[in-house]
């Protein structure tokens, strides 16, 4: 964000996909508005119209989804291991680094 953002323009960049909303929105207000239409060719472009926002608003709502759940994978991958055996493992062998050094060092005193 850059220094003249506004408090609407950081909270739409706060919420994911929300500079979508408003096109939604104003696609819906449209096709109700046609909704009473006697033309048929009106009335068959409006049918698309509506097909297309439904496939539209379906598409980003499973590609947002998607998104979450690569990040919140990404999240849980980078995550140091909680488990006591890893931990264990790690311990084991500092102390094995410890002794051996400690070998090394009784061996010159000699």
């Amino acid at each position: 964000m850059g220094l003249g953002t506004t408090e609407a323009e950081r909270g739409f960049a706060a919420t994911p996909g929300a500079e979508f909303k408003p096109l939604f929105d104003t696609v819906e207000e449209l096709i109700k508005r046609l909704a009473d239409a006697e033309n048929g060719e009106i009335k068959r472009i409006r049918a698309k119209v509506h097909e297309g926002l439904l496939r539209a608003q379906s598409m980003f709502h499973e590609r947002t989804a998607e998104g979450k759940r690569q990040a919140l994978a990404a999240a849980n991958a980078s995550e140091l291991p909680t488990d006591g055996g890893s931990w264990q493992a790690a311990g084991a062998a500092a102390l094995a680094a410890i002794a051996i050094g400690l070998l090394f060092l009784g061996s010159d005193a000699d």
